[in-house]
């Protein structure tokens, strides 16, 4: 189907019906295409903002639990007890008194702290203290190792996530907590022992538990080494790689079971942990796909109620607009009687006011038709008489010419024939255009006729390039120049004068110039008439006739031509004309 056929020769009601359905069907593209884009990238931002917003929310209780925690170990670091028990030396399980001061200690921190599962006191030569915590085998706890990593970090905490495989019996599994450690200093140099404090992990859970991330979405922590510490029930987190999560933070969308998540995660310096936040893009793009269904629906509906809308609104206008056609082709056919009849004073209506307007003009212009073809006719009459007049001009001088002959008056008849060309390409038949040819045999013939009237005051030297010949160019620009070297040059010096007249292609153009000897112009009239030519000055100078040619040129050609003048006072004068070339 050639479309462009279609809306240049189609009816105006199916092309206006066209245009409004194109423009509904790419508004409600455009509209659904910016919904879907806008909407995707704001509830992303927005639940990247909320995971982020979640994930400090734990790790900032995450870490004051642990602040706690450092602040016990601390405490009984600095307990007398406590400091007894681990300054004992020998065998023999040490003083029972010490150790059941350093237990009433204990005790004491995990009945007032409910997330504390257990404390273990453990000096330098094998010792230890505890309520919950039993030593399995008779092997010393010092050899544990996670013993030798606390005291290697001495003066930081370390904490240990699921601590299993330790020689330690305890009331509670090691797969519900965290245990935290850290040694304590001796006032001699060295180290005292360790006190390690069990956290249990139902803490962190009831951080998390709460945290709802889009419909399936949960929060989970990793140590730095990417073992999960505490995560609830969820297969994908054991899909989350560690080497996913090397940076201390970052975001990211993985493929888990060819479904798409979105994964952001941060880290706690404090716990040496990362808790990543993990949701499902495609259930969280699920409700912006159904509501860019629904939006989708509606625009279908109102798509038809536009429709019908823009069915009547076509009608409306294409039906007067067929009304004025039909009442054209009569008018057309030369019924002038025809009017059309204004129901309304829109646009329309006032093109049908102008509509009659129009056929009462033609036909009052049909009624001064035969007085219009009178006056052309006389027109014409004119026209004749006044070819009439030149060509009695040529008769009467070609009488002169033979007259001459017969008397042998050689000068007269060459000043006749010189005069005659001279007319000739002067009037030209009317036409304005001449060739260059035309243009150097005018000019000749008119300093002929000047040079048997100044007779060796004057001397002209007339030069052409053949290939400028045939070029065309607007007559008379010459002669004018040569006249105005004459009067003003030539006969303003002593002596005798010369005149140079060239006509050559250059510069992409023609090139005209006219040098004389004459008398000069003074520098500062150089460049009053340079002004003036060039249309910069008004007019200053009366009888300036190089400005007529000047503007003929530029009216002819543009302004990028016309005429220039270089003269050195007392010396010469030289007038450049640049014109086009013009085949």
């Amino acid at each position: 189907m050639n479309f462009g056929g279609y809306f240049k020769n189609g009816k105006i009601g199916k092309k206006l019906f066209s245009y409004f359905m194109c423009l509904i069907v790419l508004s409600i593209a455009s509209l659904s295409t910016v919904s879907r884009i806008i909407s995707s990238q704001v509830v992303e931002q927005e639940t990247d903002a909320h995971t982020v917003q979640m994930i400090e929310q734990v790790r900032h209780g995450l870490e004051s639990y642990i602040t706690g925690v450092t602040n016990i170990i601390y405490y009984l670091s600095k307990d007398p007890s406590v400091v007894g028990f681990l300054m004992q030396k020998g065998p023999g399980g040490g003083s029972s008194a010490l150790r059941a001061e350093a237990d009433e200690q204990m005790r004491l921190y995990i009945s007032t702290h409910p997330e504390i599962a257990g404390i273990l006191v453990v000096n330098g030569e094998g010792l230890y203290a505890s309520n919950e915590m039993k030593a399995i085998t008779r092997d010393s706890l010092t050899g544990e190792k996670w013993y030798r990593d606390t005291v290697k970090n001495a003066g930081r905490i370390s904490i240990i996530s699921r601590p299993m495989g330790r020689n330690l019996a305890t009331t509670y599994g090691t797969d519900s907590i965290l245990s935290i450690a850290q040694a304590v200093p001796s006032p001699t140099g060295g180290c005292l022992g360790v006190i390690l404090v069990d956290f249990k992990l139902d803490a962190v859970k009831g951080l998390i538990q709460n945290i709802a991330l889009g419909g399936n979405g949960f929060i989970f922590v990793t140590s730095a080494s990417g073992e999960v510490v505490y995560t609830p029930v969820n297969a994908v987190v054991y899909r989350v790689r560690p080497e996913w999560l090397k940076n201390r933070s970052g975001n990211m969308n993985r493929s888990i079971r060819s479904k798409e998540y979105r994964i952001i995660y941060g880290s706690s310096s404090l716990a040496n942990m990362k808790i990543v936040g993990v949701f499902s893009l495609n259930e969280l793009f699920a409700n912006i796909y159904r509501i860019r269904s629904y939006t989708i629906l509606i625009g279908l509906v109102m798509s038809l109620l536009a429709l019908a809308a823009a069915l009547l609104f076509t009608s409306s206008i294409a039906r007067p607009i067929r009304d004025l056609g039909s009442l054209m082709k009569k008018a057309e056919s030369g019924d002038f009687s025809v009017r059309f009849v204004n129901r309304t004073h829109d646009e329309i209506g006032q093109l049908g006011e102008c509509f009659n307007m129009m056929i009462a003009r033609i036909k009052n212009l049909v009624d001064l038709l035969v007085l219009e073809q009178k006056s052309k006719r006389e027109a014409e009459l004119r026209v004749l008489e006044s070819q009439i007049k030149p060509h009695f001009l040529y008769n009467t001088l070609e009488t002169i010419q033979v007259m001459a002959q017969e008397h042998h008056a050689d000068d007269i008849v060459r000043i006749v024939r010189a005069m005659t060309t001279l007319f000739r390409i002067s009037l030209n038949k009317g036409r304005e255009v001449i060739t260059v040819a035309d243009e150097i045999r005018h000019v000749e013939s008119y300093l002929f006729i000047q040079k048997m009237r100044y007779e060796d005051k004057l001397n002209y030297i007339i030069f052409c390039e053949p290939c400028a010949r045939r070029y065309s160019v607007i007559k008379l620009i010459l002669q004018p120049i040569v006249e105005n070297a004459l009067y003003h040059g030539i006969k303003e010096k002593r002596g005798p004068g010369l005149i140079r007249v060239s006509v050559s292609v250059a510069e992409g153009g023609l090139l005209f110039t006219v040098w004389d000897n004459g008398a000069g112009i003074p520098p500062e009239d150089v460049a009053l008439m340079n002004g003036i030519l060039q249309g910069k000055r008004p007019n200053s100078i009366s009888g300036f006739g190089l400005q007529n040619v000047s503007e003929r040129i530029r009216l002819a050609y543009g302004n990028r031509y016309g005429l220039s003048i270089q003269s050195e006072y007392g010396k010469y004068t030289l007038v450049k004309v640049k014109l086009p070339l013009v085949e």
